[in-house]
C-alpha cells in the first residue's frame, strides 16, 4: 500500500537527487505497511534504513552544494542535521512505545510537514547552482564509481575466496578378507576289500577216445579170390 506518492512538483532537475529522494519515499511507505500490521521489529528495521539513506543523500547533496559554492551551504547543512535527529528520536521511541500506533502518526506527520516542504522549496533553491557550474556530472561519475565499488565489495562477501582442498588422506589398504571356512570333508570311507576272483573251475579232463578198432570182417563174408592168404597177409607174428 502506498501512502507517499511520487508528484513532478518534487523534481529538482537533477536525476541523482531524484532518485535518491524516491529512495526515502520508498522507505516511508514501507515503514507505514510494518505500522498497519503492527510489526514492531519491522518497523524499526525500516526505520533504520529510512535513517541510513538520508544521511547518505545528504553528504552528497551537501558536496554537489559545496563544490558549486552554494552560498547557503551553513544554514542548508543545519537543516540536514536536525531533520536526522528527529529521525534518531523516533528510533529511540519506537524501541520503548507498547503500541505502535503513536510512533507511526508522530513519522508520518514529520515527514509530510518537513520533507516534502523541504524538496520543494530549499533543495530547488541550490539546483540552479549546481546546474550552471557544471559540477554535477563530475559528482555524477564519482557517485557511480562508488557504486561500482559498493557492489564489488559486497560481491566479494557473497562470494568468498574458495578455500583450498585438503590433501587428500592416503588410503589405508583394506584388510585382505578372511575366507570362507572350509566344509569339512565327510570322513573317508574304508574301501571294501575286492572280492577274491573266484577259482578257476578245473578243467574238464579230456576224456580218452576210444580207439577205433579196426573194423572187423564179418566172419561170414567169403575172401575175396585176390586178397592174401596166409603168410602173405601180415598178420603173423613170430
Amino acid at each position: 500500500m502506498t501512502i507517499v506518492e511520487w508528484t513532478p512538483d518534487l523534481n529538482t532537475g537533477i536525476p541523482d537527487i531524484d532518485e535518491q529522494h524516491k529512495q526515502m519515499l520508498h522507505h516511508i511507505n514501507d515503514f507505514y505497511e510494518a505500522a498497519n500490521a503492527k510489526d514492531k521489529d519491522r518497523m524499526s528495521i525500516v526505520l533504520f534504513d529510512l535513517i541510513n539513506s538520508t544521511l547518505a543523500h545528504f553528504q552528497y547533496e551537501e558536496a554537489l552544494m559545496e563544490q558549486a559554492k552554494y552560498p547557503l551551504l551553513e544554514p542548508h547543512r543545519r537543516v540536514h542535521k536536525n531533520f536526522i535527529d528527529k529521525l534518531m528520536n523516533l528510533h529511540e521511541k519506537l524501541q520503548t512505545m507498547e503500541t505502535t500506533d503513536d510512533i507511526a502518526v508522530l513519522l508520518i506527520d514529520s515527514l509530510d510537514g518537513w520533507l516534502f516542504r523541504h524538496i520543494r522549496i530549499n533543495d530547488k533553491g541550490y539546483t540552479n547552482s549546481v546546474n550552471e557550474s557544471g559540477v554535477y556530472q563530475a559528482m555524477h561519475e564519482n557517485l557511480v564509481a562508488a557504486r561500482a565499488a559498493q557492489m564489488q565489495e559486497y560481491g566479494e562477501v557473497a562470494e568468498p575466496e574458495p578455500q583450498p582442498k585438503p590433501a587428500p588422506q592416503p588410503v589405508q589398504p583394506k584388510p585382505a578378507p578372511r575366507p570362507a571356512p572350509q566344509a569339512q570333508a565327510a570322513p573317508a570311507q574304508p574301501k571294501a576289500e575286492p572280492k577274491p576272483a573266484p577259482a578257476p573251475k578245473p578243467a574238464p579232463a579230456p576224456q580218452n577216445k576210444p580207439t577205433p578198432q579196426p573194423a572187423t570182417q564179418p566172419q561170414n563174408k567169403e575172401p575175396e579170390d585176390d586178397e592174401p592168404r596166409g603168410w602173405a597177409s601180415g598178420n603173423w607174428k613170430f
